[in-house]
């Protein structure tokens, strides 16, 4: 009964690791097959008792158990709570990482070295500010080729919003980006590049594939409902975009309509280009939005690429704001180089940024 009982349990771990991205692929297998070769070991012990048949199946199983939870111990001392490393260390990637005597005595001696220095061990993910900052993974709107191996550093470093674009990498990369945001409990977002109705309908297609938590960018919302049924994590651009890169046109009337229209549709807010605008004051532009959205989150794109536009577009109303190449060119802070320095002072913005006057 023991093993049919201890078999048994493995076995739904094992199922619940396979289903949970947090856990590697390899790791789940092991703990079902050691659960499967369990259970049929109780079965072999309650008909032959200890005979040789029984030791057969038995032997393997406690073996491939073992291994299993020594494994796993290893890999959630190691990636705890988020799967996280300290602030500005990439953790083990889930489905290479790999347990070595090496890597272990490596890992506790960083612990050491972090109790010492009195470093939590988890980072704060997501500091609240007056306006949420939200990572674009792009670099002159194409997605960085080396996207999905930034998602664990760039959460570790305190963000919890990651976006990307569907072009410049494959769907497995945009997938891999996708499982990593959701397993860190952060927000994914999916920016849509052109104009054109054709490739907007093929983005929208692509992030309700993906799974992707928000949708940014189109304008023709009942395409939108159409292909993604729920508009509650779809912002559209509002005003006039045109072009790529993309210019915005249109006043703060006409975008004030659109924000309207876009919430009685049921969208949750809107992504607008505000310091693109052609026509109008980026910040006109934002006041209205902000004016127009009852309750919809305001998401300014494009162009935002220093402390005083952070601090102006939570001062006029923005909930969130998106930056990619400003952070990844170290324009953002040009006298820094590292990625991590950038963000850094992004936070600071973020944090440092005044509220709503508008």
């Amino acid at each position: 009964m023991l093993g049919l009982v201890s078999g048994a349990t493995i076995v739904i771990y094992g199922v619940a690791q396979l289903a949970d991205t947090r856990f590697p692929r390899w790791l789940g297998l092991l703990g079902l097959a050691g659960g499967v070769l369990t259970f049929v070991g109780g079965i072999a012990l309650a008909y032959s008792r200890f005979s040789a048949t029984a030791m057969i199946v038995n032997m393997p199983a406690g073996i491939l158990t073992m291994s299993w939870m020594l494994a796993l111990g290893i890999h959630v001392w190691i990636r705890p709570v988020f799967l996280l490393a300290l602030p500005g260390q990439a953790p083990p990637s889930g489905s290479a990482w790999a347990p070595t005597i090496g890597g272990l005595a490596t890992e506790i001696g960083r612990r050491r070295a972090a109790v010492a220095s009195g470093r939590s061990e988890i980072p704060v993910v997501g500091r609240e500010g007056a306006v949420d900052f939200i990572m674009m993974l792009t670099r002159n709107d194409r997605t960085v080729a080396d996207a999905d191996e930034l998602v664990d550093p760039v959460i570790g470093w305190g963000v919890k919003h990651i976006g990307f674009k569907d072009i410049g990498v494959p769907t497995a990369v945009m997938r891999s980006v996708v499982r990593k945001v959701r397993a860190a409990r952060a927000i994914s977002y999916l920016e849509v590049v052109s104009t054109a109705p054709e490739a907007v309908t093929r983005s929208l297609e692509a992030g309700r594939d993906l799974g992707v938590d928000r949708i940014l960018g189109g304008t023709d919302i009942a395409a939108a409902k159409g292909i993604l049924n729920d508009l509650t994590g779809y912002y559209p651009f509002p005003g006039l975009p045109v072009g790529h890169p993309t210019r915005l046109g249109g006043s703060p009337a006409l975008v004030a309509d659109h924000c309207r229209a876009a919430r009685a549709a049921g969208c949750g807010g809107v992504d607008l280009l505000a310091y693109r605008a052609t026509d109008a004051d980026p910040l006109d532009l934002v006041r209205a939005a902000h004016g127009a959205l009852s309750g919809g989150r305001l998401i300014v794109a494009g162009s935002v690429n220093s402390r005083e536009r952070i601090h102006a577009l939570a001062a006029a109303g923005a909930d969130a704001f998106t930056i990619g190449s400003a952070a990844f060119d170290g324009s953002f802070s040009p006298s820094k180089g590292a990625l991590r320095s950038q963000i850094r002072d992004i936070l600071e913005a973020c944090e440092t940024a005044p509220k709503i006057i508008a």
